[in-house]
């Protein structure tokens, strides 16, 4: 089912505190054959979604807007999820918009497109990646795992591998802002592991 009043994303846009927790329960976009296009999550400036063991899967915007799963203008919160499979042209399964902050703990990022750049995941915010994967994700041109466009990523115990983009920055593509990697490993990524290169202070390749 689609949201009717805002076609875009499944659920009604989050403008107040919500918070989901299970026990790895999936919410996730059809795949029949006719299914509309749209986002599964939107949260607005102010609002707040927090998914306790709650994966996303299958959101799909890659006809000219952000972020597959969740389009992040507020607060965002993801813990012992995976989030696979989601499309957008930017940020496949993520974006994190100017003024918005998203938290991952213990989340694996797999098998998620962009038809532009941001493969995985696109900041604008603050960005903060903790004790987890980002994998196997691509993106047409640029950041087939991360794409900072501005703001702060914080990449804290977590791995960047096997994601690979048309043009450059393979797992992580710095286009403005600042990326830290505190204990974290970025390898293994096509053509490269990170750029420009020195954007990432100890990634190399």
């Amino acid at each position: 089912m689609v949201n009717t009043d805002n076609a875009d994303n499944a659920m009604p846009v989050i403008t107040g505190n919500i918070r989901i927790g299970s026990f790895s329960a999936t919410i996730a976009r059809s795949t029949a054959v006719g299914t509309p296009l749209f986002r599964l999550f939107s949260v607005a400036t102010g609002g707040s979604l927090t998914l306790d063991q709650v994966n996303l899967t299958g959101g799909n915007l890659d006809n000219g807007d952000v972020g597959g799963a969740v389009d992040n203008n507020g607060s965002l919160t993801v813990a012992q999820a995976t989030l696979s499979g989601n499309a957008a042209k930017f940020g496949g399964a993520i974006a994190n918009e100017p003024g918005a902050t998203t938290n991952l703990d213990v989340v694996t990022v797999t098998g998620n497109t962009a038809t532009v750049s941001g493969g995985a995941l696109v900041n604008v915010g603050t960005l903060n990646v903790s004790s987890s994967t980002v994998q196997g994700n691509a993106a047409a041109q640029d950041g087939g795992g991360v794409l900072n466009v501005n703001g702060q990523t914080n990449l804290v115990s977590s791995r960047v591998t096997g994601n690979s983009a048309g043009t450059s920055g393979g797992g992580v593509f710095v286009s403005g802002g600042h990326v830290s990697d505190i204990g974290s490993t970025v390898t293994g990524n096509t053509p490269n592991n990170c750029a420009p290169a020195g954007s990432v202070p100890g990634c190399t390749g």
